[in-house]
């Protein structure tokens, strides 16, 4: 990894997660599901991929309850024994991860069986680039996925550029608390 994009990466997280407040995630979230499903349904989706939210970041638990609802059956990540996140069925349970976020009981979707998945994100850029925690499960499971993307981000962090570098899995639409976005170019 440049030491720059690097170091611009981290720069960037930093200022994002000061931004940041669980007020504002409690605020947007009816915003945030009433656009997913709107997506989701418009589009006849039948299986998507969704981040369990917590703290601050965009929150999806609106938006799961109203998908399962109308049918949509709800993924969402896990870290698998061996340190690699894979996407399970989201039934009526969670656990607590050893990273701190929820994670689903149920039984494991491969990536071809998913119609969307909903990215966590930091800051995502005009052609789709997003910043995310570091970690890069993400980035990693999208290598094994051909699909479309979302990527969540309130309004203030769709920027016109995000660091990034070639491993950097980019989103092929955003949903901002006020908008949606397709990306031209993207996946």
């Amino acid at each position: 990894m440049s030491e720059i994009v690097s170091e611009a990466k981290k720069a960037l997280r930093v200022q994002i997660l000061a931004n940041r407040t669980d007020d504002l995630a409690r605020q947007t979230s009816g915003q945030f599901a009433e656009s997913l499903l709107a997506l989701s349904l418009k589009q006849n989706l039948k299986r998507i991929g969704c981040y369990l939210s917590f703290g601050s970041e965009p929150a999806t638990d609106s938006f799961i309850e109203l998908a399962k609802a109308e049918g949509i059956e709800i993924a969402c990540p896990r870290i698998d024994a061996n340190g690699q996140m894979v996407m399970a069925v989201l039934e009526s349970g969670t656990t607590p991860s050893a990273l701190g976020f929820r994670e689903p009981t149920g039984k494991i979707i491969e990536p071809k069986d998913l119609d969307l998945i909903v990215v966590p994100a930091l800051a995502i850029d005009f052609v789709g680039q997003r910043l995310g925690r570091g970690a890069g499960y993400f980035d990693r499971y999208l290598q094994h996925y051909t699909g479309p993307t979302v990527g969540l981000v309130y309004d203030v962090e769709f920027l016109p550029e995000v660091p990034s570098e070639a491993h950097d899995a980019p989103v092929s639409q955003v949903v901002t608390q006020s908008r949606t976005v397709k990306i031209p170019f993207a996946r």
